[in-house]
Protein backbone atom coordinates (compact mmCIF):
# COMPACT_ATOMS: atom_id res chain seq x y z
CA UNK A 1 0.00 0.00 0.00
CA UNK A 2 2.89 2.45 -0.02
CA UNK A 3 2.50 5.89 -1.58
CA UNK A 4 -1.24 5.42 -1.69
CA UNK A 5 -3.37 8.25 -0.29
CA UNK A 6 -6.46 7.54 2.08
CA UNK A 7 -9.71 7.00 0.09
CA UNK A 8 -10.84 10.60 2.28
CA UNK A 9 -8.37 12.34 0.48
CA UNK A 10 -10.23 13.08 -3.07
CA UNK A 11 -8.46 15.45 -6.12
CA UNK A 12 -9.30 19.08 -6.17
CA UNK A 13 -10.76 20.33 -8.91
CA UNK A 14 -9.36 22.68 -11.19
CA UNK A 15 -10.20 24.22 -14.20
CA UNK A 16 -7.98 24.19 -17.41
CA UNK A 17 -8.52 28.45 -17.82
CA UNK A 18 -8.27 31.19 -16.00
CA UNK A 19 -11.90 31.84 -16.01
CA UNK A 20 -11.97 35.71 -15.07
CA UNK A 21 -9.96 35.94 -18.38
CA UNK A 22 -10.85 33.61 -20.77
CA UNK A 23 -13.87 31.03 -21.62
CA UNK A 24 -13.48 28.02 -23.79
CA UNK A 25 -17.15 27.90 -24.69
CA UNK A 26 -16.78 31.79 -25.92
CA UNK A 27 -13.08 32.54 -26.90
CA UNK A 28 -12.27 36.22 -27.50
CA UNK A 29 -12.29 37.28 -31.38
CA UNK A 30 -9.35 39.19 -31.05
CA UNK A 31 -6.29 36.78 -31.47
CA UNK A 32 -4.09 38.97 -29.65
CA UNK A 33 -7.10 38.38 -26.54
CA UNK A 34 -7.23 34.77 -27.53
CA UNK A 35 -5.03 33.31 -24.48
CA UNK A 36 -6.31 29.47 -25.49
CA UNK A 37 -2.84 28.42 -26.10
CA UNK A 38 -1.27 29.04 -22.47
CA UNK A 39 -4.40 26.69 -20.97
CA UNK A 40 -3.65 23.44 -23.15
CA UNK A 41 -1.64 21.47 -20.94
CA UNK A 42 -3.89 19.93 -17.78
CA UNK A 43 -2.83 21.79 -14.63
CA UNK A 44 -1.00 19.56 -12.19
CA UNK A 45 -3.28 17.41 -10.04
CA UNK A 46 -3.58 18.40 -6.28
CA UNK A 47 -5.17 16.49 -3.38
CA UNK A 48 -7.42 17.39 -0.50
CA UNK A 49 -9.25 15.79 2.68
CA UNK A 50 -12.92 15.72 1.30
CA UNK A 51 -13.96 16.99 5.02
CA UNK A 52 -12.41 20.04 3.78
CA UNK A 53 -13.70 20.52 0.71
CA UNK A 54 -17.08 20.07 2.47
CA UNK A 55 -16.26 23.09 5.28
CA UNK A 56 -15.52 25.16 2.44
CA UNK A 57 -18.57 24.63 0.39
CA UNK A 58 -16.26 22.94 -2.91
CA UNK A 59 -18.78 20.68 -4.73
CA UNK A 60 -16.98 20.47 -8.17
CA UNK A 61 -14.41 18.84 -5.60
CA UNK A 62 -17.04 16.71 -4.35
CA UNK A 63 -18.57 15.99 -7.82
CA UNK A 64 -15.36 14.92 -9.49
CA UNK A 65 -14.76 12.34 -6.32
CA UNK A 66 -18.20 11.14 -6.82
CA UNK A 67 -18.02 11.08 -10.69
CA UNK A 68 -14.39 8.59 -9.95
CA UNK A 69 -16.50 6.22 -7.72
CA UNK A 70 -15.67 7.42 -4.15
CA UNK A 71 -17.96 6.57 -1.91
CA UNK A 72 -20.59 9.49 -0.97
CA UNK A 73 -19.99 8.11 2.86
CA UNK A 74 -16.48 7.47 2.89
CA UNK A 75 -15.09 7.63 6.00
CA UNK A 76 -11.76 8.55 8.02
CA UNK A 77 -9.86 7.38 10.75
CA UNK A 78 -12.46 8.11 13.09
CA UNK A 79 -15.25 6.77 11.07
CA UNK A 80 -16.90 10.44 9.92
CA UNK A 81 -18.66 10.75 7.22
CA UNK A 82 -18.99 14.02 4.73
CA UNK A 83 -22.26 14.49 5.71
CA UNK A 84 -21.77 14.55 9.41
CA UNK A 85 -19.09 17.57 8.17
CA UNK A 86 -21.45 19.00 6.79
CA UNK A 87 -24.37 18.73 9.57
CA UNK A 88 -20.98 20.32 12.49
CA UNK A 89 -19.66 23.05 9.69
CA UNK A 90 -23.65 23.87 9.22
CA UNK A 91 -23.48 23.90 5.10
CA UNK A 92 -26.73 23.59 4.37
CA UNK A 93 -26.37 23.01 0.35
CA UNK A 94 -23.65 20.78 0.97
CA UNK A 95 -25.48 18.92 3.60
CA UNK A 96 -29.08 18.55 0.77
CA UNK A 97 -26.48 17.73 -2.00
CA UNK A 98 -25.03 14.47 -0.18
CA UNK A 99 -28.77 13.75 0.85
CA UNK A 100 -29.56 13.61 -3.02
CA UNK A 101 -26.65 11.50 -3.75
CA UNK A 102 -27.37 8.90 -1.49
CA UNK A 103 -25.93 9.66 2.10
CA UNK A 104 -26.75 7.66 5.23
CA UNK A 105 -28.45 10.19 7.25
CA UNK A 106 -28.05 7.29 10.14
CA UNK A 107 -24.16 6.67 9.46
CA UNK A 108 -22.51 6.30 12.65
CA UNK A 109 -18.76 7.61 14.15
CA UNK A 110 -16.64 5.66 16.16
CA UNK A 111 -18.85 7.11 18.98
CA UNK A 112 -22.20 5.73 17.37
CA UNK A 113 -22.82 9.92 16.87
CA UNK A 114 -25.04 9.81 14.01
CA UNK A 115 -25.09 13.40 11.54
CA UNK A 116 -28.41 14.36 13.52
CA UNK A 117 -26.09 14.55 16.90
CA UNK A 118 -23.63 16.66 14.57
CA UNK A 119 -25.98 19.00 13.68
CA UNK A 120 -27.51 19.28 17.20
CA UNK A 121 -24.32 19.82 18.94
CA UNK A 122 -24.00 23.17 16.66
CA UNK A 123 -28.02 23.89 16.24
CA UNK A 124 -27.97 24.48 12.48
CA UNK A 125 -31.98 23.93 12.51
CA UNK A 126 -32.66 23.78 9.19
CA UNK A 127 -30.18 20.73 8.77
CA UNK A 128 -31.90 19.42 11.79
CA UNK A 129 -35.69 19.66 10.10
CA UNK A 130 -34.17 18.06 6.65
CA UNK A 131 -32.15 14.96 8.29
CA UNK A 132 -35.45 14.40 9.52
CA UNK A 133 -37.43 14.93 6.65
CA UNK A 134 -34.92 11.90 5.21
CA UNK A 135 -35.62 9.52 7.74
CA UNK A 136 -33.07 10.23 10.37
CA UNK A 137 -33.76 8.60 13.55
CA UNK A 138 -35.02 11.19 16.57
CA UNK A 139 -33.65 9.71 19.48
CA UNK A 140 -30.32 7.88 17.83
CA UNK A 141 -28.20 6.91 20.60
CA UNK A 142 -24.43 7.77 20.89
CA UNK A 143 -21.96 5.17 22.80
CA UNK A 144 -22.49 6.99 26.27
CA UNK A 145 -26.14 6.91 26.18
CA UNK A 146 -26.61 10.62 24.56
CA UNK A 147 -29.10 11.35 22.37
CA UNK A 148 -29.76 13.95 19.58
CA UNK A 149 -32.01 15.96 22.22
CA UNK A 150 -29.23 16.22 25.09
CA UNK A 151 -26.89 17.03 22.86
CA UNK A 152 -28.83 20.47 21.85
CA UNK A 153 -29.64 20.71 25.47
CA UNK A 154 -26.43 20.19 26.63
CA UNK A 155 -25.17 23.30 24.12
CA UNK A 156 -28.00 25.24 24.75
CA UNK A 157 -29.64 24.93 21.46
CA UNK A 158 -33.40 25.66 22.41
CA UNK A 159 -34.79 26.03 18.98
CA UNK A 160 -33.25 22.62 18.08
CA UNK A 161 -34.91 21.05 21.32
CA UNK A 162 -38.08 22.69 20.44
CA UNK A 163 -38.04 21.27 17.07
CA UNK A 164 -37.03 17.90 18.39
CA UNK A 165 -39.35 17.60 21.02
CA UNK A 166 -42.26 18.67 18.41
CA UNK A 167 -40.91 15.98 16.55
CA UNK A 168 -41.52 13.33 19.03
CA UNK A 169 -38.00 13.34 20.94
CA UNK A 170 -37.87 11.32 23.86
CA UNK A 171 -37.70 13.53 26.72
CA UNK A 172 -37.37 11.03 29.26
CA UNK A 173 -34.35 9.07 28.25
CA UNK A 174 -31.64 8.78 30.60
CA UNK A 175 -27.85 8.58 29.47
CA UNK A 176 -25.13 6.36 31.48
CA UNK A 177 -25.00 9.19 33.99
CA UNK A 178 -28.82 9.84 34.34
CA UNK A 179 -28.33 13.24 32.99
CA UNK A 180 -31.61 12.83 30.60
CA UNK A 181 -34.11 14.13 33.00
CA UNK A 182 -31.68 16.61 34.64
CA UNK A 183 -30.77 18.43 31.46
CA UNK A 184 -34.47 18.30 30.41
CA UNK A 185 -35.47 19.69 34.24
CA UNK A 186 -33.03 22.60 33.46
CA UNK A 187 -34.22 23.09 30.12
CA UNK A 188 -37.89 23.77 31.06
CA UNK A 189 -37.01 25.51 33.88
CA UNK A 190 -34.55 27.83 32.11
CA UNK A 191 -37.58 28.34 29.20
CA UNK A 192 -40.19 28.81 31.73
CA UNK A 193 -38.08 31.56 33.62
CA UNK A 194 -37.22 33.36 30.02
CA UNK A 195 -40.77 33.10 29.09
CA UNK A 196 -41.47 35.02 32.33
CA UNK A 197 -39.34 37.70 32.12
CA UNK A 198 -40.23 38.48 28.18
CA UNK A 199 -43.73 38.68 29.84
CA UNK A 200 -42.85 41.17 32.49
CA UNK A 201 -40.70 43.01 30.25
CA UNK A 202 -43.77 43.78 27.35
CA UNK A 203 -45.83 44.61 30.65
CA UNK A 204 -43.53 47.29 31.35
CA UNK A 205 -43.80 50.77 29.74
CA UNK A 206 -41.51 52.36 27.15
CA UNK A 207 -40.21 55.50 28.52
CA UNK A 208 -38.53 58.23 26.40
Amino acid sequence: MGGELPVHMIEMYQPFTDTTRFSRSRPPIHPIEDDSVWYIDEPKRKFINIHSCVRSGDQDSLSLAFIKNVPVDVTDEFSITPLMTACSSGNYQIAKFLIELGANVKAADQGNQTPLHYACHEGHLDIIRMLLESGATVDSVSTIGETPLMRAIKYCRYSSVEYLIRSGANVMAQNKQALGKAAHQYFTTHLKKESSFQENDSREPHSL
